[in-house]
C-alpha cells in the first residue's frame, strides 16, 4: 500500500532555522527572558518559605494549574498577578528599564508613529 505524502512539495516542513544571536534580538525573546526572570524569583522565594505551588495558588487566589503555567513560562500573565506572586514570596518587582541597542530591523513597528 502507498502512502500519501502529508505536506504540499512546494512548502517547506520546517521553520528555517535563524542563529541563536539574531533570535536574541528578537520580541518573543526579551519576552520570554522577562516570563523567566520571575519565574526563577518566585521559585526561590517559595523554596525560601516552603511553599509549593498549591500553597502559593491558594495564596493569590489563582488556580494551581495557572500558577504551574505561568512558572513554566507557557502563559501570559498581568502586572497585577505579576506583582501577587512576588508578594507571596516575600519580593518586590524593581525595574531597571535600559534603552534597546539601536537595531531597527528586529524591532517591532511602534502602535503610535510620534511616539
Amino acid at each position: 500500500m502507498k502512502t500519501l505524502e502529508r505536506s504540499h512539495p512546494s512548502r517547506p516542513t520546517s521553520k528555517p532555522k535563524i542563529k541563536f544571536e539574531e533570535q536574541k534580538k528578537t520580541l518573543a525573546y526579551a519576552q520570554d527572558g522577562l516570563k523567566v526572570d520571575l519565574s526563577e524569583e518566585v521559585w526561590k522565594g517559595m523554596k525560601a518559605k516552603g511553599l509549593s505551588q498549591a500553597d502559593l495558588a491558594r495564596k493569590i487566589g489563582k488556580s494551581r494549574a495557572y500558577v504551574t503555567k505561568i512558572l513554566k513560562g507557557t502563559t501570559n500573565f498581568t502586572v497585577d498577578t505579576a506583582a501577587a506572586l512576588l508578594w507571596a514570596v516575600d519580593r518586590r518587582l524593581a525595574l531597571n528599564i535600559t534603552p534597546q541597542p539601536q537595531n531597527t530591523a528586529s524591532r517591532p513597528a511602534r502602535a503610535f508613529p510620534n511616539s
